[in-house]
């Protein structure tokens, strides 16, 4: 059942967009999906949301149940989630080229037990990071396992001493309280890296990267790969999908979009591996696996169905039935929504955030704040946050850091 949850997006996104790759015809079925996603390109503003109309119990029934890796409480985790995904600019998204700065994006993942509470939401407005996130909400909603009490208990015991903090850390106070705060992702990335490194000489967990890639650059994926993967993606598509016009049903028209689950699938994946090699993170080992045989193998090889609605001619969601890839799904159905808002607000960035810069998190490290709150991490139970001055022998060693020398971990 997760296998068919990791692949769903990639086989509902694509096979209903195979369809506009046939006939333009707009009184064709094939011609009023490709209408529909061109009229998508002519917007200058577009949010995408993401979720499970299923409830934590079909998903756990439809998943087998009994499985200690998925228990019912991963399940209604699942079905409390909505991530939403925003993009606009200043001009129609068809004209946008890859080096374009006047482009602005936002995430934003909500949750809570009715799907309605802020956890996240991220913006990148003119090469400027704004950040939020409810720590407590986060903690809640995300930590299902059996520590579940006392590491909620140890983050309230975190979140009372956030007053005690100085003036000069009022970034710091506004973050931890789930308030907006900006960051600039050049100095964030170098500082990010150089703790790397000091992780990993002082014997934790890093991983030794180089560098953090820059999320704002509108250079990370050049335009000339983005063709390179449109082109080998429209030849994937073409192939197989077949469309039917189902009716006018719930205020939109509704087109069923028919393609065989397991071909389609591998020639996707095949299709997006140069774009993979320009993704933060990606490379040989992300490549492979896109084109290793196993990566798809246990997909049905039969034919699944998507439901494509369209208001007004503008597409407005697609709906694709997980339990189509899963042969243990004991008939209940779980559907993955993608929505589609073409009339929602421009991205901007939100007033009153605090600028929050590196040296603020070693202040915040150099404080003392988090060697007490808390159990001891060591025992094996509750999750105090670490020591984080300990990766500095001195305020000299700190301020290496925020100027990028990575040689600062005391001896």
């Amino acid at each position: 059942m997760r296998k068919g949850l990791a692949a769903a997006g990639v086989v509902a996104v694509i096979a209903a967009g195979s369809a506009a790759c046939g006939t333009n015809t707009p009184t064709t079925p094939e011609g009023k999906v490709k209408s529909a996603f061109d009229k998508l390109s002519d917007q200058k503003s577009l949010t995408l949301g993401l979720h499970i109309d299923a409830t934590g119990q079909q998903i756990y029934t439809a998943s087998g149940g009994g499985d200690d890796d998925f228990t019912l409480a991963d399940a209604k985790l699942l079905a409390s989630l909505k991530v939403s995904l925003s993009a606009s600019s200043d001009k129609a998204f068809a004209n946008i080229k890859g080096d374009d700065k006047g482009t602005s994006v936002g995430l934003r993942i909500d949750g809570g037990s009715d799907g309605k509470q802020d956890l996240i939401e991220v913006r990148s407005v003119d090469q400027k990071l704004y950040v939020r996130a409810d720590l407590k909400a986060l903690t809640t909603s995300f930590d299902t396992g059996d520590s579940h009490s006392s590491d909620v208990a140890d983050l309230n015991q975190l979140l009372a001493k956030v007053d005690q903090l100085p003036s000069s850390l009022a970034s710091v106070k506004a973050a931890l309280k789930g308030q907006w705060v900006s960051i600039d992702p050049k100095a964030f990335g170098d500082f990010a890296s150089s703790m790397l490194k000091n992780l990993d000489k002082a014997g934790g967990t890093g991983t030794g990267t180089d560098s953090i890639p820059d999320l704002t650059d509108p250079k990370a994926i050049d335009p000339a790969t983005q063709r390179q993967v449109i082109t080998a993606l429209e030849k994937a598509l073409q192939r197989d999908a077949k469309v039917t016009d189902t009716g006018n049903h719930g205020g939109a028209d509704h087109l069923t979009v028919t393609a065989p689950a397991r071909q389609l699938t591998k020639d996707v994946l095949g299709s997006i591996t140069p774009l993979v090699k320009d993704l933060p993170g990606g490379g040989g080992d992300k490549v492979k696996s896109l084109t290793d045989p196993k990566t798809y193998q246990d997909i049905p090889n039969r034919n699944v169905s998507i439901d494509l609605a369209l208001k007004g001619g503008k597409l407005s969601a697609i709906s694709f039935d997980v339990s189509q890839l899963d042969t243990g799904s004991k008939g209940v159905k779980v559907p993955l929504v993608l929505s589609f808002d073409s009339d929602a607000d421009p991205v901007s960035a939100p007033s009153g955030a605090k600028q929050l810069n590196p040296q603020d998190l070693v202040g915040l490290a150099m404080s003392g704040m988090f060697n007490d709150s808390g159990s001891d991490t060591s025992s094996g139970s509750g999750t105090s946050m670490p020591d984080l001055g300990s990766l500095f022998s001195s305020s000299d060693d700190a301020a290496n850091a925020i100027s990028g020398d990575t040689n600062v971990v005391g001896s």
